[in-house]
């Protein structure tokens, strides 16, 4: 399994047709099926109920399919941050508070943070 199965799977998941996920991947529709095929042998389930005019996917199918999202999130993200230059933070910082006047000054600290720090991003809670 590589990457380039994933985003097949992905592709075909989200148009539900095979001919149109062809189409926009520029891969004929029988070495798709193929592909289809080749993945489901490797992980030993029916992604897919293929019907005439679409697909449906199979509770496995649907459990691999959002898998597979995030497999490409990961990987696409990983892609982008060893093709920046330079060293910099980055990540998600979680924040638990209640509703005080305290918020304005962790407000006015997070705005700093973020103009010193682009790639960190605040969850509050």
């Amino acid at each position: 399994m590589d990457l380039r199965v994933l985003k097949s799977f992905v592709t075909i998941c989200k148009l539900g047709n095979i001919t149109r996920a062809s189409e926009v991947l520029f891969i004929s529709q029988p070495a798709l099926t193929r592909q289809l095929q080749e993945l489901e042998d490797e992980l030993g389930c029916k992604l897919l109920i293929r019907n005439t005019r679409s697909l449906t996917l199979t509770e496995s199918g649907y459990l691999f399919f959002q898998r597979a999202e995030e497999i490409l999130t990961l990987a696409n993200q990983a892609k982008m941050e060893l093709s920046e230059k330079g060293e910099f933070l980055r990540g998600i910082i979680r924040i638990g508070i209640v509703e005080t006047s305290a918020m304005r000054i962790l407000t006015r600290e997070m705005q700093k943070f973020t103009a010193q720090y682009p790639h960190v991003h605040f969850e509050i809670y």
